[in-house]
């Protein structure tokens, strides 16, 4: 948790939204950024979202940044599953702002179009 909050405090502001991919999305509360509009609380590839039925990526409209844990780092692989759904949305709208051992922290391009 610690490398999250420190990765965070480095990019982001407080009017600044963050969506975490790796279960309860903890770090807003922790650094008062702000919830996306249109957000999940929980990201769980199991009870809340799976290939077949989530959210559409369109949701992410409101998200400033996105922080998704590496690999092996959350139950039932969470954050894989997460972005294989949408991993093509992030790519497309999204730069890969700073990369630690633990997660990946992307930020919405200037200019994206939900």
């Amino acid at each position: 948790m610690n490398e999250g909050i420190a990765l965070l405090s480095n990019n982001c502001k407080a009017q600044h939204s963050l969506q975490y991919t790796g279960g309860t999305n903890i770090y807003n509360f922790a650094l008062s950024l702000r919830s996306p509009r249109d957000s999940v609380i929980y990201w769980d590839n199991i009870s809340t979202y799976n290939e077949q039925h989530h959210p559409p990526a369109a949701d992410l409209w409101d998200t400033d940044f996105i922080m998704v844990p590496k690999p092996g780092l959350t139950i039932n692989n969470t954050s894989d599953n997460w972005f294989s759904i949408y991993g093509y949305y992030v790519q497309t709208h999204y730069t890969l702002c700073e990369e630690t051992q633990f997660f990946k922290l992307y930020k919405r391009e200037p200019n994206a179009i939900p």
